[in-house]
């Protein structure tokens, strides 16, 4: 009977990993696309607003208030304020395609955090995964690799550091979070709670900053429709986050990080008109998408051979 609820929870998990991956992927996009109607911090504030609410109200029976002071929980707060603001401003500043070609490199950035901290081994395969991911991005980012030049020169420069920041704390929010949901806190609250300190942190950087808040009077109802579809994502990409990573493990999770690579790609050229152009950007692309997946995926492999 254990086994059986085992793997219904696990095939659960699975579905809510593919669907946190796209809406993620989509995420990165619509946030660029109304970056350019809307002031950033203000639209955030708002929109994690909603999504607070209406995470308040449909999980309110699992919320455990005690949990809040755990400074476990506080932790992945802050490690998921650092990535959201430097993922914010990585958009702004470059290629959506980019921003995300980079964040999928998460993965490697745990292993290499648990290697140095914790002092355990690299898993087989890292080097040679890295230095194919790697050549494939370059690829892409590039455009031509024979005339080294990124198209919008120091602007694209910028969005790429802070594109590798948010990376790194991608890979590290994916460690903590499957920690501590799996150990010792409930997902509902350690999801609620990372959403309260984006609200109250982008609201404080809105005045800070004396952002206008006129866009918002001026809305269509079309605009409001996109800004709806936008809360929807974030509350699909940051919830099914968060539960996926308590029901299946976090290797698993990231085996599946190529989706929204992919997601980013399609949705950009759709939406704001981020080609590739080059075909060696398409062979890098197809490098990054095929390396780090069977990387992932013969991590996920020996993982599942280790458990009884």
């Amino acid at each position: 009977m254990d086994m059986v609820v085992k793997t219904e929870q696990t095939q659960g998990g699975i579905l809510l990993s593919i669907v946190s991956h796209i809406s993620l992927g989509l995420y990165v996009v619509f946030s660029k696309d109304l970056f350019r109607h809307f002031p950033p911090f203000a639209l955030l504030a708002c929109t994690f607003s909603v999504v607070l609410a209406v995470s308040s109200i449909l999980l309110h029976k699992e919320i455990n208030w005690q949990d809040f002071a755990r400074a476990s929980i506080w932790l992945v707060a802050v490690i998921a304020l650092l990535r959201s603001i430097t993922k914010m401003l990585a958009v702004q500043y470059t290629l959506a395609t980019y921003v995300q070609l980079l964040d999928i490199g998460s993965p490697f950035v745990s292993a290499f955090i648990a290697w140095f901290f914790l002092r355990e081994r690299l898993p087989r395969g890292t080097i040679p995964a890295l230095i194919t991911t790697t050549i494939g991005a370059f690829f892409v980012i590039v455009i031509n690799p024979w005339d080294i030049q990124l198209p919008n020169g120091q602007t694209d420069l910028i969005g790429l550091v802070l594109a590798m920041a948010s990376s790194i704390f991608m890979g590290m929010l994916v460690v903590v979070t499957g920690f501590v949901t799996q150990v010792r806190s409930n997902p509902a609250n350690v999801y609620i709670q990372q959403t309260l300190a984006l609200v109250v942190t982008y609201f404080a950087l809105s005045l800070v900053f004396d952002e206008s808040w006129l866009p918002f009077r001026n809305m269509t109802v079309s605009t409001l429709c996109y800004l709806i579809v936008f809360v929807l994502m974030i509350l699909l990409g940051g919830w099914l986050t968060v539960f996926s990573l308590s029901r299946v493990n976090s290797t698993f999770f990231s085996v599946l990080l190529s989706l929204r690579l992919v997601t980013a790609v399609v949705a950009g050229w759709a939406i704001l008109g981020e080609k590739l152009s080059n075909p060696m950007q398409i062979v890098g692309l197809v490098l990054v998408v095929v390396s780090i997946t069977w990387y992932l995926w013969k991590q996920d492999r020996r993982e599942q051979q280790r458990i009884p």
